[in-house]
């Protein structure tokens, strides 16, 4: 028993590194080494990526306010008024990051929709686009920086970064021409 158990063992060995082997040469004569492929060129997003993504987050937005609805509605269920309030606040905050993205999205479809420069009626909604995802981004920083222990410093950088830089695309929009 032993014997057939060693001699399956072996051949299955044997069998895989002729394999292996047998893949890692190729028909070209060269030494084996394959060249690595490159990095497929990244694709600009188009309009229709926006769009869909900008449904996708309204639903999640509309998902939150069902949330909210039913934690408001089941308020007498929570222990404590803290824990209540922790509820509420991790759900809006969630709420404020679906709408950033959607805002995001927005100005995403703008800069699609462009051709040449921004019209003026381009420019007001992406400066109102702008403005309120800027105003979304603070609510939801300020809701989480409320409970540190639930959220790591890095995303909270992160969402300041976001806030930042789109003061800082806001701002070119504001510059006098």
């Amino acid at each position: 028993m032993k014997f057939i158990l060693m001699s399956l063992i072996t051949t299955a060995i044997l069998t895989t590194s002729i394999t292996t082997t047998a893949c890692t040469f190729n028909d070209s004569g060269s030494d084996g080494i394959q060249p690595s492929p490159k990095p497929p060129t990244p694709q600009p997003h188009n309009l229709k990526y926006w769009q869909n993504l900008k449904c996708q987050n309204q639903t999640n937005s509309q998902t939150c306010n069902e949330m909210l609805q039913e934690i408001k509605n089941q308020q007498a269920h929570y222990d404590h008024q803290d824990q209540y309030q922790c509820a509420l606040d991790e759900v809006t905050a969630e709420q404020y990051f679906y709408q950033s993205i959607i805002n995001n999205c927005d100005y995403q479809i703008l800069l699609c929709q462009k051709v040449g420069n921004f019209t003026p009626i381009q420019t007001a909604l992406a400066i109102k686009t702008l403005t309120t995802a800027i105003n979304n981004l603070k609510q939801e920083l300020t809701l989480k920086v409320k409970y540190p222990n639930d959220y790591r410093q890095a995303a909270l950088a992160d969402i300041s970064k976001q806030i930042t830089d789109t003061q800082t695309i806001l701002n070119n929009f504001l510059k006098p021409s």
